[in-house]
């Protein structure tokens, strides 16, 4: 999964160039600031993974990434139920996250303590992308 903008397009969109600062209606459009900003919204990716339940009883965490600081995960196969805090999904608690939606954690804290399991006999995979 790649960031929805990149740098040079963010400069662009400013108005500026990508090899100096510019200024655009007093404003000073700096390329390394504009870079820094884009990174901040989601970060630099640094591992995709993916983890599979294969059924209502079938409870899985997220796997660790020690430098992740969030992630984005989409839900495919399945309708999923999640806990955020931590425990056990298993019905009646959790929330019910349809298939095809993107799920994004931020902070060590959200992404250890999220866990899902599938909704019913079909597996549901989660796609995750964590990011610095």
């Amino acid at each position: 999964m790649s960031q929805p903008y990149s740098p040079s397009d963010v400069i662009a969109a400013l108005g500026g160039s990508e090899n100096v600062p510019e200024a655009r209606d007093g404003l000073i459009i700096d390329p390394s600031l504009a870079t820094r900003l884009v990174r901040a919204i989601t970060g630099d990716p640094i591992d995709d993974r993916s983890v599979t339940s294969t059924g209502a009883t079938d409870v899985h965490n997220l796997p660790r990434i020690d430098r992740a600081l969030s992630c984005v995960a989409y839900v495919s196969g399945a309708d999923i139920i999640v806990r955020l805090a931590g425990g056990s999904p298993l019905a009646p608690w959790g929330h019910v996250v349809s298939q095809g939606t993107l799920i994004t954690l931020t902070g060590q804290p959200s992404m250890l303590g999220f866990s899902f399991v599938s909704v019913g006999a079909v597996p549901a995979t989660l796609f995750v992308t964590y990011y610095t």
